[in-house]
């Protein structure tokens, strides 16, 4: 029998798209050159594809080669490429998998662009 995916949330980048589904998953595809499907490795996807890990995400933002998401508790990951440091992880390595933003800072929202910059919205004190 052949399972649907239902998505709740959805977020087109550059030559990939991400989105959260029902069943609290978060799934990617499309291009993947430098690993910004999150999936642990690279190889162009045609179908949504789960991203790495156990970590649940509340909502996914996918932007110029990478991607990033948050948690229910405002904690904020990325993934893919990093020349310019837009990972926010405190180096300029790639990753292939959900890699956390190094900051204590928390999250409502945090959003990516074509163009590499990565913003987000702090919950404050």
């Amino acid at each position: 029998m052949k399972t649907s995916l239902r998505f709740k949330q959805i977020s087109a980048g550059g030559d990939h798209t991400c989105g959260r589904a029902t069943n609290l998953k978060t799934y990617c595809w499309g291009s993947n050159d430098y690993g910004q499907l999150g999936i642990g490795v690279t190889g162009n996807r045609t179908r949504p594809t789960k991203v790495f890990g156990p970590v649940v995400f509340t909502s996914v933002s996918a932007g110029g080669g990478y991607s990033c998401a948050r948690t229910a508790v405002g904690k904020a990951y990325c993934w893919g490429e990093n020349d310019m440091g837009v990972l926010g992880t405190n180096s300029r390595l790639s990753t292939l998998k959900p890699k956390a933003v190094l900051t204590s800072v928390r999250f409502s929202s945090i959003d990516t662009s074509y163009s590499r910059i990565t913003c987000g919205i702090s919950l404050g004190k």
